[in-house]
């Protein structure tokens, strides 16, 4: 039983302080990174113009030039994670994306663990507590996104 809580506990901690470390990195990177509504081009010469600008022909205000620029990305699956960690720049939202989601895989695979240390240890009662666990939150995953 002590193994198990020493695992469990050493999972959760350096788990969540990744979790942690990775959402700053990302919250750092997009806190330096330019975007369209703050970038110094606006208005340069050869610069792209906004699109309010190409069909009034006037110069925006800022607040023009922060509606009309591109929001940042929202990041609603794995997938799409993934896929963000994969480009070249990466994109600092997908670190932050990545934290959250290794926040919320911590705790799964604690139990995961635990549960490998009891099978191992032959504690079928608490092996059985586990497994329940694990059957529990493999279940919720088949209703994430359904409404």
């Amino acid at each position: 039983m002590r193994r198990a809580e020493i695992l469990a506990s050493r999972i959760l901690f350096w788990g969540g302080l990744l979790s942690i470390a990775l959402m700053v990195i990302g919250m750092w990177g997009a806190w330096g990174a330019p975007d369209s509504s703050t970038s110094p081009t606006w208005g340069a010469p050869g610069a792209p113009q906004a699109p309010h600008e190409r069909a009034v022909g006037g110069a925006a205000s800022t607040l023009e030039r922060t509606v009309a620029a591109q929001p940042r990305a929202v990041y609603t699956s794995v997938g799409q994670v993934v896929a963000a960690l994969a480009q070249r720049p990466v994109e600092p939202l997908a670190i932050v994306a990545s934290g959250i989601l290794l926040l919320l895989v911590t705790p799964f695979a604690s139990v995961v663990a635990v549960f490998v240390v009891f099978v191992v240890a032959g504690d079928r009662k608490y092996a059985g507590v586990a497994a329940v666990l694990i059957g529990a939150l493999l279940v919720s995953l088949l209703f994430v996104g359904r409404r």
